[in-house]
């Protein structure tokens, strides 16, 4: 559930493994009750040329898997359709270049790079809040991609209510598509999770250490998958794991440490 996206348009024929992840798939994708609609909403949207509900909008707080099932309809789309050109940004990237384009090259090439494909994935869309010239662009993109019946899939840490403000015509372009939220797993579904991906680490990590992650306060699937890889770690150094004491100490100090930074964010002054 990683957020690697790069800015890139061409066909899939040229196109470089790395721009989807390769591990970031459908099949590699563990779903839960909080997951499983937007799961399925992902496939059936990359199995069709010209999907009926056009374009999806992927919602939800960080770390719960948007990025994935972007890069999940990507290299679906890039195994099944090689000869389909497929554009993939993430906003901030995309609004500096249409700055770049206005200031010295123009508009035309900005939009000869984004309108002429099969498929267009935009991650974090809710950073073009308060951004009224790239919200015009945007909105203009989308239509030539639509009527082209072009698929646009796109990922946001906040519902579109919450993206403020943002252009009037654009917010109801996006909401005339297919919606699918996703949210924070429980402890129990983040348990399941964790035992599944890692299920081939060998010996196998102790059940009690897993539950102690899950147990900890605000715990996301970033954060837990990287106590996981820690466990690995400190299992390959030392031979063995900790133990649920130690593990349960170490897991306090990262917390501690977490707090104290948030603090002192918090009295950096303005």
């Amino acid at each position: 559930m990683g957020r690697s996206i790069s800015t890139n348009c061409y066909s899939n024929k040229r196109m470089p493994n790395e721009i989807f992840l390769p591990r970031f798939t459908f099949k590699n994708f563990i779903t839960a009750a909080t997951n499983k609609s937007a799961y399925d909403k992902c496939i059936k949207f990359a199995e069709s040329d010209t999907p009926a509900s056009n374009p999806i909008l992927l919602y939800g707080p960080t770390a719960v898997g948007k990025t994935h099932l972007l890069h999940a309809i990507g290299n679906y789309v890039t195994r099944y359709r090689p000869e389909a050109r497929i554009a993939i940004a993430q906003t901030e990237t995309l609004c500096a270049e249409l700055i770049e384009s206005l200031m010295q090259e123009g508009i035309e090439k900005f939009r000869d790079k984004y309108w002429n494909h099969n498929l267009f994935i935009l991650d974090d869309i809710q950073f073009i809040a308060g951004k009224e010239r790239t919200q015009i662009e945007i909105f203009q993109t989308f239509e030539i991609l639509l009527g082209n019946k072009v698929g646009i899939a796109l990922a946001s840490s906040r519902p579109l209510d919450d993206i403020q403000p943002l252009w009037r015509l654009l917010r109801s372009r996006l909401g005339t598509g297919l919606i699918a939220s996703l949210e924070m797993c429980t402890g129990k579904e983040l348990y399941s999770i964790l035992s599944k991906k890692f299920s081939s680490t060998k010996p196998p990590i102790p059940g009690e250490l897993i539950k102690l992650i899950c147990q900890e306060p605000g715990i996301d699937f970033r954060k837990a998958e990287g106590c996981m890889i820690r466990l690995g770690a400190l299992y390959s150094t030392s031979g063995k794991y900790p133990s649920a004491t130690q593990w349960a100490r170490w897991l306090g100090s990262i917390r501690r440490s977490e707090n104290s930074l948030l603090r002192v964010q918090d009295n950096l002054p303005n």
